[in-house]
């Protein structure tokens, strides 16, 4: 079968949101189907794609806009056509659409509008959406709606990813299925408990404070309370936020508390080293980072968007925050204070939790629908 991946990413090279289409686009290689990858081109190429390109997918680029005052001038008359509007032509018996939030269609409606009119089976993973605003208008709903309804499959890695989207849309998805993303460990495995008198927390999400929330957990530890407490955060991760996380710690005096970590590969090593994942994310899907940390037999401390929910049950596998407030966070680190000693039970209670209710393997699920 020749299986196509479309990816909609157009913020960044590469990112989370990639994985689960690029694993499945691995295995199907290796199963012996024909793949190829229509992404956006960057100056250098992402590593991932490569790696495709080297296992035997072909490989094949759409352009970023990114144009001189004169030429938007020119496209504007006519006198020149957009660069971002050639899509280069890929030929499959089916395509998978991989968006990193639910309404990317629109802002890439020259690719979804190239892979319908080929009139070819497709389907759509949804990676994320807005709980919150986030309604088009009537025009961009009749135009998402169609393109929805068209799928064989919409696959959403949250079930209040699907809710919210119904809400923003007021129609209901048809043919929709929930799917986990693959993790980054090497094993699910309750790992030791790091030893320390020390609260060991972790926080792993991408520098963007208006997603992953980094600046309020910050604002919330420059309390006089827990200026005295015994805790180290380390921060794991890059973004565009990393100066103003840096001049975030300085403010509040936290150097002696808050360690920049940055990016790592070895997601084992994080959990191996720290005794709890603090989230405290303003909107998510169902975060890989709460997933891994809990797979690895630490409990997480998150606030309720997405489904984090699903995964923190207060008081048995974590702490829950309502909103992503410094109020709710100060009152949700006040109760991880007082529970230090059940740290290491309540990171056995999350680990068997999480093998309960995710599938460690959903490249196969994916790749098995596919295929179908």
């Amino acid at each position: 079968m020749r299986i196509a991946f479309v990816s909609l990413l157009r913020v960044l090279p590469w990112g989370g949101s990639e994985e689960l289409w690029f694993r499945t686009a691995k295995l199907a290689l290796a199963e012996g189907h024909e793949v190829y990858s229509l992404t956006q081109q960057w100056e250098a190429i992402p590593g991932k794609i490569a790696e495709l390109a080297k296992a035997g997918a072909d490989t094949t680029f759409y352009q970023r806009a990114n144009y001189s005052l004169l030429d938007r001038i020119k496209i504007k008359a006519r006198l020149q056509k957009s660069v971002a509007n050639v899509i280069p032509a890929v030929d499959a018996d089916v395509y998978v659409m991989s968006s990193g939030t639910v309404l990317d269609c629109l802002a890439q409606a020259d690719i979804v509008n190239a892979v319908t009119k080929t009139g070819k089976p497709y389907l759509i993973i949804n990676q994320h959406n807005f709980e919150n605003g986030n309604i088009p208008t009537l025009e961009q709903v009749e135009y998402v709606v169609r393109y929805f309804s068209g799928a064989s499959k919409n696959f959403f890695v949250a079930e209040r990813n699907l809710e919210s989207a119904e809400r923003q849309l007021a129609c209901l998805i048809p043919n929709t299925q929930v799917v986990s993303n693959p993790i980054n460990i090497t094993t699910p495995a309750i790992k030791p408990f790091p030893a320390s008198e020390t609260l060991l927390m972790a926080c792993v999400a991408r520098f963007d404070c208006a997603f992953k929330g980094q600046d309020i957990l910050l604002e919330a530890l420059a309390s006089s309370t827990w200026k005295n407490r015994a805790y180290h955060l380390k921060l794991y991760g890059s973004g565009p936020h990393l100066r103003h996380i840096e001049k975030l710690i300085g403010l509040y005096e936290l150097r002696d508390k808050v360690t920049i970590v940055g990016q790592v590969s070895d997601i084992d090593q994080i959990w191996e080293t720290n005794q709890v994942l603090v989230l405290p994310s303003l909107s998510e899907g169902t975060p890989l980072a709460l997933v891994e940390a809990m797979l690895s037999g630490r409990a997480a401390l998150a606030t309720d968007v997405g489904d984090s929910g699903r995964y923190v049950i207060s008081a048995k596998t974590g702490f829950l925050a309502d909103v992503a407030s410094v109020k709710c966070l100060t009152q949700c680190l006040e109760d991880l204070w007082n529970n230090k000693a059940n740290l290491e039970g309540m990171g056995r209670d999350a680990f068997h939790h999480a093998v309960s209710i995710t599938d460690i393997r959903p490249e196969e699920t994916l790749l098995k629908f596919i295929t179908e």
